[in-house]
């Protein structure tokens, strides 16, 4: 796996994926068109989930039409305000328990590469809900 950033002016940075495709970053929420770097790590995180829960749900022989992911970062108020808790949501559809769910989300997050990457310190949270 190789990346390449690219600084473009001012705090602007060009993220450059192995195939080719970018993203515009900057620390500046406000500036259109890029992503801020924490929030690309909570995306990150939060694809990575999606990534492994399809796999877990069809090893379970459980039916899953569709589902949706929230995380959210809670920051330290003191600096370098590093995230001290993160929050992943995830809404399933399906023909599934709320048992179900839970053990698909738990098999998720032991596959989820950037998960499992994260400082220990920071504690995860993770609940779920069922829509037939």
């Amino acid at each position: 796996m190789n990346i390449q950033i690219k600084w473009t002016g001012k705090q602007n940075f060009e993220g450059i994926a192995a195939d080719g495709q970018t993203v515009s970053i900057s620390p500046n929420k406000d500036q259109e068109g890029t992503i801020t770097p924490p929030d690309l790590l909570l995306m990150s995180l939060g694809s990575c989930t999606g990534l492994f829960l399809l796999p877990a749900a069809k090893a379970m022989n459980v039916s899953m039409e569709d589902f949706e992911i929230t995380v959210k970062g809670v920051k330290a108020e003191t600096p370098p305000k590093l995230f001290d808790k993160i929050k992943i949501h995830v809404a399933f559809k399906g023909n599934m328990s709320e048992d179900q769910a839970e053990e698909i989300l738990k098999r998720s997050h032991e596959k989820c590469f950037v998960l499992t990457s994260l400082n220990p310190n920071i504690e995860i949270e993770s609940t779920i809900e069922v829509k037939q």
